[in-house]
């Protein structure tokens, strides 16, 4: 007799079947079949959570960011904004370095965002969330005394743009030392608005 499990855990094990899927097949080469069978479900049973494979793709995405939204939160109980900037920059550095089949998903994704609006739409929105975070972890730093003024809103695209760069950089060169870039992101991003 099959374990009932409840809604999230199964979407869940659908998401990460479906990454697994995606990443050997390709967009266009996964099926809802493949994915089913990966998940260790019916084909009903998976229409039943989803209704095609963007909603999958959009599902694993949302999983997979999970841990960025931790990272967020955790950043933004720092008690200054400099403390919570060097944390996001080393716990997002550390993640994604640490999880290199979620950062090929991811990256397989972007690609696919670029051509359909819908998928697209994650992608702007989780963008804007983290570059909104960001901006506003620069602005307190600023109102606090501890950052030199500056224009948060650039300096959120641009290191926010910058972290996503080197991770895909650090995907393809193994000899890439986290330590270093956390540190030069560091002091590129935070220390150089020090007051």
């Amino acid at each position: 007799m099959t374990k009932w499990k409840d809604k999230d855990e199964r979407v869940n094990e659908i998401a990460q079947a479906a990454v697994d899927v995606f990443l050997e097949k390709g967009y266009d080469g996964a099926s809802m079949d493949l994915i089913a069978k990966r998940a260790g479900i019916s084909k009903g049973g998976l229409y039943h959570h989803f209704t095609n494979k963007d909603e999958i793709l959009y599902a694993a995405n949302m999983m997979l960011s999970e841990q960025n939204r931790l990272i967020i939160i955790r950043a933004g109980e720092q008690k200054d904004a400099a403390e919570g900037l060097r944390l996001y920059i080393r716990e997002y550095i550390q993640y994604w370095l640490t999880q290199k089949k979620a950062l090929a998903f991811v990256f397989l994704t972007f690609t696919k965002a670029m051509q359909n609006s819908e998928t697209g739409k994650y992608f702007a929105q989780y963008y804007k969330e983290t570059t909104d975070f960001l901006d506003g972890l620069f602005r307190k730093g600023i109102k606090d005394g501890v950052f030199l003024p500056h224009d948060s809103r650039a300096g959120a695209v641009i290191l926010q743009s910058a972290l996503d760069g080197v991770l895909a950089y650090c995907a393809i060169d193994d000899g890439t030392k986290p330590s270093k870039i956390i540190k030069d992101f560091q002091d590129k991003f935070v220390n150089i608005h020090l007051r």
